[in-house]
């Protein structure tokens, strides 16, 4: 594709696409925008994006996070590409400041911008009627929990402690609060996976891990893999509290009005949870201890009917503003001349 955007005697059907479209609406999958997941995924997120402004097309980075950038050259070139898009959004303030400092005076607020996570946006849909049995509660006053696990670390947890600096043991974390819950909080517990498949970063093979360490089956249930994202959504949305390390299995809770903590790995989540005005529920495994995070994620389990409330006065706006900002997007491409 690059060889093909430079010489057209080189053809190549993505690059044609690229070149036939109105524009190019970019996301890097909402958190890749950085060097932090290794110089493979780097790739893959920056030279889609390059290879748009080569060919001239308005490219529109959509909410997303910016950095970190270990790498200055990294750092550089994703200057040069948000300066050079038609615009390019934040998904919080963070994730602005972030990007405002990598522009630094190629800054341009016309073009630069603060939004909101798109997954804010997500409609919930109603999945089959086994489905609503496991996350919907049976019976008057259950509490019902649930709980995502990450592949990412769970499945190959010495690499990922080295990889992102964590300070906690995050397969007894989970397990411990899992426990917890059962013992003194919840009726029944429900595992998410969040991202499915047989790869590597699996959350399927993590939930059973923890399923299987529980050890609960009659309280204990996975959500089925097969499930769509707005179907998982619609069963997020009936818990009481949830807990997620993967940040849009979070998000899914936060904008259906259900009071979640999160086990963060990265700077991507304090943000996106400040939005919502929850920032003191994200337990950052970076810079605390398992016997402390398991204590603040059980007070907050224990909590959720305040943070229930505090959640309600402040997450129908950010869903408003995830939908508003797609308009706005269009209106400027509407109004650069480009045919969308």
């Amino acid at each position: 594709m690059r060889v093909s955007s430079a010489l057209r005697v080189l053809p190549n059907r993505n690059v044609s696409a690229m070149r036939r479209a109105a524009a190019i609406l970019d996301i890097s999958g909402g958190d890749s925008f950085t060097d932090l997941y290794g110089i493979p995924r780097w790739n893959l997120v920056v030279l889609p994006k390059q290879i748009a402004l080569r060919l001239g097309r308005p490219l529109v980075l959509l909410p997303q996070t910016y950095g970190p950038f270990e790498h200055d050259s990294h750092r550089n070139t994703a200057s040069a590409v948000i300066a050079g898009a038609r615009s390019a959004w934040a998904r919080d303030a963070r994730s602005f400041a972030a990007m405002r400092a990598v522009l630094g005076d190629r800054f341009d607020p016309r073009r630069h911008r603060e939004g909101v996570d798109v997954a804010f946006a997500l409609p919930a849909s109603t999945p089959s009627d086994c489905v609503r049995e496991i996350a919907s509660h049976q019976r008057a006053g259950e509490v019902v929990v649930g709980v995502n696990v990450s592949g990412l670390i769970a499945n190959e947890q010495p690499a990922a402690t080295a990889q992102f600096g964590l300070t906690v043991d995050y397969l007894a974390l989970v397990h411990r609060v899992a426990r917890q819950l059962l013992d003194g909080v919840a009726d029944r517990l429900v595992l998410v996976p969040h991202v499915v498949g047989d790869g590597p970063e699996s959350d399927v093979r993590a939930c059973r891990r923890v399923a299987e360490a529980l050890a609960e089956p009659d309280r204990v249930s996975i959500l089925p893999p097969t499930l769509t994202a707005s179907e998982t959504k619609w069963c997020i949305a009936q818990f009481d509290w949830f807990c997620g390390t993967r940040m849009h299995s979070t998000v899914a809770a936060l904008s259906s009005g259900v009071p979640a903590a999160s086990i963060a790995y990265s700077l991507k989540t304090q943000g996106v949870f400040e939005t919502c005005g929850m920032g003191h529920a994200v337990v950052d495994a970076r810079s605390t201890s398992t016997d402390d995070a398991v204590d603040r994620l059980v007070e907050l389990a224990t909590r959720r009917l305040d943070e229930r409330a505090l959640l309600a006065s402040r997450y129908r706006g950010v869903v408003d503003r995830a939908q508003g900002q797609f308009a706005e997007i269009l209106d400027d491409l509407d109004a650069s001349g480009a045919p969308v």
